[in-house]
């Protein structure tokens, strides 16, 4: 099964497995982060390679989607620390 990469309609990945559902926080959709694992710009916008907790494959997400997550501040500031589970995305 191929699907379109998030906010990219040329880039395609391969999709073999269900992802973890999302958790419903006060409303709204929450992912947890486990690890950040690279990052890049593109079109001037930073992205961060995320591997998410429950999920394979990690997926590029824009910096401005990142919300109270403490394994960004972590990853920005070199430490090694924010692998636990618990970090919010969403």
């Amino acid at each position: 099964l191929l699907r379109s990469a998030a906010g990219d309609s040329l880039s395609f990945q391969i999709c073999h497995e269900s992802q973890s559902p999302a958790i419903d926080v006060d409303g709204h959709e929450k992912y947890y982060v486990k690890k950040i694992l690279k990052k890049k710009i593109r079109y001037r916008q930073k992205h961060y390679l995320v591997k998410w907790v429950g999920w394979t494959a990690p997926t590029w997400v824009k910096t401005s989607l990142m919300k109270e997550t403490q394994t960004l501040d972590d990853y920005l500031q070199g430490t090694t620390g924010g692998e636990e589970e618990g970090n919010v995305r969403g």
